[in-house]
């Protein structure tokens, strides 16, 4: 959506704050995130392969959220 309809509408961006606000942040954002990383590690046969994957998803979710 261009900006000139967003200010035309009053439809604003959101902030950092306003997003964590939505998506929960803190405690519950931190064990989704641990429930994930496990969940990827034992899906893929855990061992190094499991923990490489999850790494791997780690730091593109972190990539990706910046």
């Amino acid at each position: 959506m261009k900006m000139e309809q967003l200010k035309h509408t009053g439809i604003k961006s959101l902030n950092h704050n306003e997003l964590t606000n939505i998506e929960g942040g803190g405690l519950a954002y931190d064990v989704g995130r641990a429930l994930r990383f496990m969940g990827i590690n034992i899906g893929n046969g855990g061992g190094p392969v499991g923990i490489s994957e999850a790494i791997s998803d780690y730091i593109i979710v972190e990539l990706k959220n910046q």
